[in-house]
């Protein structure tokens, strides 16, 4: 009887280590933090994007994709903005934006030709 309890318990506890550890693995292996501000708070807006994790010196992009009619929208009017290296991150600010605009947005590596997207996740585009 108590075989019969302990070993679903025990592969269930195999099966559950199995599944954490690639998410685990994952977030901490992530060399990227992503981060972006809002200002000003109403009006037409302008959008500071930052990528940290990129060594200096390298040529960065804002891909970005103009407004979307709505989230994960088509994009329109793409633009590629050089970064600027602000001493930790790369950064470029986009805009003005009227309110209630959805913006896109990825990151091209042009010394490494490694694009990422905003969930530090690199990808081909």
């Amino acid at each position: 009887m108590t075989n019969k309890i302990i070993y679903p318990s025990i592969l269930l506890l195999i099966v559950a280590a199995i599944l954490i550890a690639p998410i685990t693995h994952a977030q901490s292996s992530c060399p990227y933090i992503v981060s972006f501000n809002v200002t000003p708070t109403s009006g037409p807006v302008y959008i500071t994007v930052a990528i940290t994790g990129l060594p200096e010196g390298h040529e960065a992009y804002l891909h970005w994709g103009g407004i979307e009619p709505y989230p994960g929208g088509s994009w329109s009017d793409i633009t590629d903005t050089l970064m600027t290296w602000n001493g930790t991150s790369y950064v470029a600010t986009i805009g003005p934006f009227q309110p209630d605009t959805w913006v896109a947005w990825v990151f091209h590596d042009a010394t490494t030709n490694t694009w990422i997207n905003y969930q530090c996740v690199p990808f081909w585009n």
